[in-house]
């Protein structure tokens, strides 16, 4: 199989080295997706869910097991230790490349706490682009370019992070606490929000804002 055969119209699953605490949730998002990829030891997830990689990226220090040795139709990437990111930005950057457009993280949190705050930094880099996923949440970043419409049920818990320097202004619907192209004048103001309505969307007019809600629906982004 080459670069040229996968279809490159939806979004790519990266499988990170950190926690994986839900699995029938990932397979589900590993079925939906076009492109799935190993950051390095990622792949040892792979090998428990008894799923198997199309790319794997990274430096190889951390995978404990390859039962694809040989296998030629998947594609290994490999990279000195001594490189300037990390294997999930790596993988990320590669994703994009290869004219996909949209990237889920997988077991992205959970371990190392600084690579947990890099996959945050990944998904703010890429507004609209990058999801984080864990057991019942999702997070993604938002800015002036999109829309986001937050699903789950009436009651699920949002929160609204600023991120980066500047003023970030945002405007809700159809949450409890809501916001009217207002300041989020302090990085707690957005926290414990909640959904009360049926449609309830996120929209930023200035900054960008990180997107926390506790649903398993990935990509609220319109």
């Amino acid at each position: 199989m080459t670069h040229k055969a996968w279809r490159k119209t939806g979004s790519a699953c990266v499988f990170c080295n950190g926690d994986l605490k839900n699995p029938d949730r990932v397979r589900r998002l590993a079925s939906s997706c076009d492109l799935l990829l190993a950051a390095d030891g990622g792949a040892n997830h792979f090998v428990r869910l008894n799923l198997k990689p199309q790319v794997i990226i990274g430096d190889m220090d951390s995978i404990s097991s390859d039962p694809w040795s040989g296998n030629e139709d998947l594609v290994r990437i490999p990279h000195s230790p001594n490189k300037a990111k990390s294997d999930a930005e790596l993988a990320v950057e590669y994703v994009f490349q290869q004219g996909y457009r949209q990237v889920t993280l997988i077991a992205a949190g959970g371990g190392r706490f600084d690579h947990t705050l890099g996959n945050v930094a990944l998904a703010a880099q890429y507004p609209g682009r990058v999801a984080i996923v864990d057991s019942d949440w999702t997070l993604v970043a938002v800015d002036n370019s999109q829309k986001c419409r937050l699903q789950g049920p009436i009651g699920t818990t949002v929160s609204l992070i600023p991120y980066g320097q500047g003023v970030t202004r945002v405007r809700t619907t159809g949450l409890k606490y809501s916001l009217q192209n207002e300041e989020l004048a302090n990085a707690t103001h957005g926290l414990s929000n909640e959904r009360i309505e049926t449609q309830s969307y996120v929209s930023v007019s200035e900054g960008i804002v990180l997107v926390y809600i506790e649903s398993e629906e990935v990509w609220p982004l319109q």
